[in-house]
């Protein structure tokens, strides 16, 4: 059965081929083995070791060891990598460039993002997102904020818009802005699921 490409980067094969080169790209100095990729990118062993040869083949990909302990890694040096790392960086490293961003800002409970990206995130089929949206539960320094987006935007190449509501906001839900983001599709960026 033929798998559908992923919404955010149609260009690629499927979903399990983008989760596949998220792992590995966004994380190029790490070693991996397969049974840790397959795990990272939720995809069965089996499935890991195909597209990890034919990575390989493709030059992107440095495997060496045994049979049993094959130690992988991204080849920096491919002529391919300059130009796919950013645009996976792009289309699936949202999550860990804005957690990144957000973490040192005081005040902040929870971060999510939903919108057009999360929702191709997800695998709703549509257009490329126009902008990342963030929803921020605390009371975080909005200066600090505005910084860390603006920064995440440069990043990824499009501009990433915050929304911030107290604890109490996010909890009583009796906007339908918030009932609609706590119902639609929206990906964790920071802090627990309450």
């Amino acid at each position: 059965m033929p798998r559908a490409a992923p919404p955010l980067l149609p260009i690629l094969r499927s979903q399990t081929q983008a989760r596949l080169l998220s792992a590995l790209l966004l994380e190029p100095e790490r070693q991996w083995t397969v049974s840790a990729l397959a795990q990272r990118a939720d995809v069965s062993q089996p499935t890991a070791t195909r597209e990890v040869q034919r990575l390989e083949r493709a030059g992107l990909l440095v495997v060496s060891g045994n049979r049993s302990a094959r130690s992988i890694t991204v080849d920096t040096g491919s002529p391919y990598f300059p130009e796919l790392a950013p645009l996976v960086l792009k289309a699936f490293g949202p999550v860990r460039v804005i957690a990144e961003e957000l973490a040192e800002i005081n005040g902040m409970e929870e971060a999510w993002l939903f919108g057009s990206w999360a929702r191709r995130y997800l695998g709703e089929a549509g257009g490329s997102p126009a902008v990342i949206d963030v929803l921020v539960v605390g009371r975080p320094d909005l200066d600090a904020l505005a910084t860390a987006t603006t920064r995440a935007g440069g990043t990824l190449g499009r501009p990433v818009g915050s929304t911030v509501l107290t604890r109490d906001e996010w909890i009583e839900a009796s906007s339908g802005f918030v009932r609609a983001v706590r119902d639609g599709a929206r990906v964790r960026v920071l802090g627990d699921d309450r």
